[in-house]
């Protein structure tokens, strides 16, 4: 999986590439400075506003979790939205 998401906090808007996603929480690549703790509302596929703490920030990646775990229902038709990731072979 790899595709942007939009991610707001109190600093503006941020674009986050998510590497790995769960009903618990996701990984991704920011190009910005956030740090941990701070909250973050994403903007996903069929889910549409998740409440989300950064949990953990390293070399230009963060770990999230999510406020309010995403029902599995939900998770899967999200999953189904998502666009494929590119293999480079």
């Amino acid at each position: 999986m790899d595709f942007g998401a939009p991610a707001t906090n109190a600093s503006g808007i941020h674009d986050i590439r998510i590497v790995n996603i769960s009903p618990l929480g996701l990984m991704g690549r920011v190009p910005t400075t956030l740090v941990a703790g701070e909250r973050l509302m994403f903007d996903l596929p069929h889910v549409r506003r998740v409440e989300s703490v950064v949990r953990w920030v390293e070399d230009g990646r963060i770990g999230v979790e999510f406020v309010r775990a995403i029902p599995a229902d939900h998770y899967a038709m999200m999953l189904a939205f998502m666009p494929q990731r590119k293999t480079r072979w």
